[in-house]
């Protein structure tokens, strides 16, 4: 089935203008085209910032560099701020920018039908369907506000009477999320690896259950496995000062490097990260540059100071593991200090002596 893009040029090179015309004919004329374009032209930024406001885009390509000063990256700058849209810059000559997770194409290095193609693949990702401008949270959102929030706002007046401000903001948050959390209709059977973490750039407050840190001083890396009612802040520190630690070792540790790929080799890699391998070890999966990776080692655990892990210049913050895995993390954790079970005594014994020795005689 065909689909149409709606895509925003943002370019003030007539030559270059008419090229990208021709490249979306000869796009659209193709019969075998999956995709098919159609494309508006804003020579300068005001006009852009214009269609944006008014026009509905599958995503923007835009040229930095811009006649009489102007520039590209105010397009950039506002579609950051305002939009959740694929955009790329297209250039004609490399350039230094301060928008390095956008994509750049230099137009000598790829031809026009590539980049469309391209971007086509980004609004087709999947992405777009659900956090897009039009996608499903922004409709649900929209929808809650108006048929809940909006429609009992007395209501919500009387719960902030009762509560200070970040009470209550915490109570939407909540609430909030419950409600976005039923939009997944049921539980999945398999997880992706990269959904075993929150992104650090959204949040990485404070000091939570399952927090990732390294000690800048060693480079060795921590989780955090003290239980959230202990990390609980009241006036400024925790309920328990102490934190605990639980390393982790790096991949290299128990998967040989530099050899060649193997059955057995796969097989050992499967038993460790389906947490088979040991007890006491449990996988991390990589979070791109951001963090390698490991296995949380159980045997390798330490408390640490609150004031200390707070300390940016000690430990720094990398990234935090979703709460699904924080909870499965805590329980094998639990189970491994558990697994002895609790020495015997000669209970009749330690009866009678705890007995006559804090109450009497017998009687």
């Amino acid at each position: 089935m065909t689909k149409i893009y709606n895509f925003l040029y943002i370019e003030d090179e007539d030559s270059m203008i008419d090229t990208m015309e021709s490249s979306v004919k000869l796009m659209n004329r193709t019969s075998d085209q999956e995709n098919t374009f159609e494309m508006t032209v804003a020579k300068n930024s005001d006009d852009a910032l214009k269609y944006l406001d008014k026009n509905i885009f599958d995503f923007v390509l835009i040229d930095i560099k811009l006649k009489g000063g102007d520039s590209g990256d105010i397009i950039i700058d506002k579609i950051k701020e305002d939009y959740k849209i694929p955009c790329a810059i297209l250039s004609g000559t490399p350039i230094i920018s301060d928008t390095d997770f956008i994509k750049t194409y230099i137009k000598s290095n790829y031809a026009n039908e590539e980049v469309l193609n391209d971007m086509a693949s980004m609004v087709n990702s999947g992405l777009f369907t659900v956090i897009g401008e039009h996608g499903i949270i922004e409709s649900s959102l929209k929808k809650l506000f108006w048929e809940n929030y909006y429609k009992n706002i007395d209501h919500w007046i009387g719960i902030r009477n009762s509560l200070n401000e970040e009470e209550m903001k915490q109570l939407v948050l909540r609430y909030t999320i419950s409600h976005l959390y039923e939009l997944l209709g049921s539980e999945s059977d398999q997880y992706e690896a990269i959904e075993m973490f929150i992104n650090p750039n959204i949040t990485l407050d404070g000091i939570k259950t399952g927090t990732i840190l390294e000690e800048l001083e060693s480079e060795t890396q921590y989780i955090v496995l003290s239980p959230p009612c202990d990390l609980a802040i009241r006036d400024g520190k925790p309920k328990n000062e102490f934190i605990i630690l639980v390393e982790i070792d790096k991949y290299n540790d128990y998967i040989p490097t530099g050899g060649p790929i193997s059955k057995t080799l796969k097989g050992k890699i499967k038993t460790l990260i389906t947490n088979n391998h040991s007890d006491n070890l449990y996988w991390l999966s990589n979070y791109f540059e951001i963090f390698n990776g490991g296995f949380v080692n159980f045997r390798k655990i330490k408390t640490e100071s609150f004031e200390r892990l707070s300390n940016d210049k000690i430990y720094k913050k990398l990234i935090k593991l979703q709460d699904s895995f924080v909870k499965s993390l805590l329980s094998k954790f639990s189970i491994y200090y558990n697994r002895q079970g609790q020495p015997d005594f000669d209970f009749e014994k330690v009866t009678d002596e705890i007995a006559n020795k804090f109450v009497g005689s017998e009687s």
